[in-house]
């Protein structure tokens, strides 16, 4: 509720201050998310039992009025309508997220990527907080959460390892940032990868397999992100005998987290039978839910409820799916074919986008790692869902804004008063090296 409240005075804040020619930078993006939230919003629209009652997967419903003797009552698409309400309002952080990315100049990235980092050393810190002390003890910030896991700042230590996995290139744009400067750069830069040693051992330790694919996805794309700057670099035999140190003592580091009990995520991969998961085994009553409900959807947020009307006895667990652990899965299942037609719009865009990004030698590497960050946490979305979680969700948000400014024509054009006012000089740079539209 806080992180909504303040996600409100942030869209009000620029909003106020915004022009339009500046949100043309990230039109398309918001477009989408707008074209998604208004269907939310009809779908929370009350309907006479004429028209609810012969929309597809809607019999089981129909019938329990029937059963207790009851005129049937009106009622929404969505088949929990609080749930959907819920939904919507959580799209209230992508979209300041978005607003924001609009509104701040991009000498304002580096630092924005130094927050993201912070919060993610912070969280790196926390889990290694949990996993010292008691399962119950209170540095754990949610009630249901995987107890005595290194969750750090969520409640799911799938999300937590992608956390750390996206921190990877970050620091490359740091470190690649700060080495080009003259004087204690390349000292900042190898700080940024002692961050990065520091973190990589942690990932093992969430126990999380699908974070350690992400991770290991994530290093390889980071170091195609640096090569071209270390293709270029003279370093001194000092500054290369302190790299070579750094990447032993991260060899060393790894070698004994999987030597111990803490590698959990090694441990898993190799005894659990994955064709005995439980999320490997719904896959196919989930694709049925889907067909039931086409073309409207259940509901953004009703998978939980839907779910348990179709979940076969055969499958029935201690554990119950609060998720489909796979957001494409649920989310089209959710919202229907308008659904996936907004999602496969924005893949499209996605793609175009990076693309676009890759080709063109005058783009920054902070938009590429952009495109890095995002692929990121949209391949652990396949299998999870990260997405759904405030910080992930504005941290994706954030980078689709980014992505979408380095190759919006208006991008460096369309400076308002305000921030010719407040940012003078961010005003002259930015069209100095204006990307070419």
């Amino acid at each position: 509720m806080v992180v909504r409240l303040m996600a409100v005075i942030c869209l009000a804040a620029a909003i106020v201050k915004l022009s339009t020619a500046r949100l043309q930078g990230v039109r398309i993006p918001l477009a989408l998310l707008a074209l998604l939230a208004i269907w939310m919003v009809l779908q929370l629209v009350p309907l006479p039992p004429s028209i609810w009652t012969t929309l597809p997967g809607r019999e089981r419903l129909a019938s329990a009025a029937n059963t207790v003797g009851m005129p049937q009552p009106w009622m929404a698409i969505s088949i929990v309508p609080m749930r959907t309400l819920n939904s919507l309002l959580a799209l209230l952080i992508p979209a300041a997220a978005l607003v924001m990315t609009a509104w701040l100049p991009k000498e304002t990235w580096m630092t924005q990527i130094r927050i993201i980092v912070a919060v993610g050393v912070v969280s790196a810190v926390l889990a290694l907080v949990q996993i010292s002390g008691s399962p119950d003890s209170s540095w754990y910030l949610y009630n249901v959460r995987q107890k005595g896991g290194a969750v750090g700042l969520f409640a799911n230590r799938n999300h937590q390892a992608v956390l750390l996995a996206t921190m990877f290139p970050m620091l490359a744009v740091l470190g690649v940032g700060a080495a080009r400067v003259r004087g204690r750069g390349l000292a900042v830069a190898l700080s940024c990868m002692a961050i990065a040693i520091f973190l990589l051992p942690l990932i093992f330790i969430t126990g999380s397999r699908g974070g350690l694919v992400v991770a290991a996805v994530s290093l390889i794309a980071t170091m195609a992100l640096v090569w071209p700057f270390m293709r270029k670099l003279q370093l001194s035999r000092k500054w290369l005998a302190v790299g070579g140190g750094l990447v032993a003592i991260v060899a060393l580091g790894l070698v004994a987290t999987l030597l111990s009990d803490r590698s959990l995520a090694m441990k898993r991969l190799t005894e659990t039978d994955v064709g005995e998961e439980q999320r490997v085994l719904v896959v196919e009553p989930i694709v049925r839910l889907i067909r039931e409900n086409l073309p409207i959807g259940t509901g953004f947020g009703t998978f939980d409820p839907a779910f348990r009307a179709i979940e076969p006895y055969s499958q029935l667990f201690r554990t119950y799916l609060n998720h489909a652990h796979s957001d494409p899965l649920e989310f089209v299942s959710d919202g229907g074919v308008p659904a996936a037609c907004i999602l496969l719009a924005f893949v499209f865009w996605w793609l175009k986008t990076t693309f676009t990004i890759w080709a063109r030698p005058r783009v920054g590497d902070t938009a590429r790692m952009a495109t890095i960050v995002t692929a990121l946490l949209m391949i652990s979305s396949l299998v999870d869902y990260p997405l759904r979680t405030p910080l992930a969700a504005m941290i994706f948000a954030l980078l689709i804004g980014w992505m979408s400014r380095a190759v919006a024509n208006h991008d460096a054009a369309d400076i308002d008063v305000i921030d010719r006012k407040d940012h003078p000089t961010s005003v002259r740079r930015d069209r100095e090296y204006r990307v070419p539209g």
